[in-house]
């Protein structure tokens, strides 16, 4: 039972991991929408230059978060797995050779 709820847990950590990495996109979104409606009310170039370089700023960040937090996910998943397979294969062979 040890084994599989590793390889549960390892699985939902992953998971965890991988679906936070999609939940930044909403701040990028919401600075878009400033500057939808900073252009509606015709805001100056100063303001409206300084969102657009918040908004280039955060995709890049969000880019590399996201590319980061995705190898993360990937390398504890596939950690798991083995570490999972490995006990899993040493509990069968002693339950054998007991």
């Amino acid at each position: 039972m040890n084994v599989f709820g590793m390889a549960i847990f390892g699985g939902v950590m992953g998971l965890v991991v991988a679906l936070a990495s999609t939940t930044r996109n909403r701040t990028i979104e919401d600075w878009e929408d400033e500057l939808e409606l900073m252009r509606a009310r015709k805001a100056s170039k100063e303001e409206i230059q300084a969102v657009e370089r918040i908004i280039a700023r955060r995709r890049d960040k969000h880019k590399m978060g996201v590319i980061w937090l995705r190898r993360i996910a990937a390398l504890w998943f596939l950690f798991t797995l083995i570490i999972g397979g490995l006990m899993s294969g040493v509990a069968i062979f002693l339950y054998m050779v007991r």
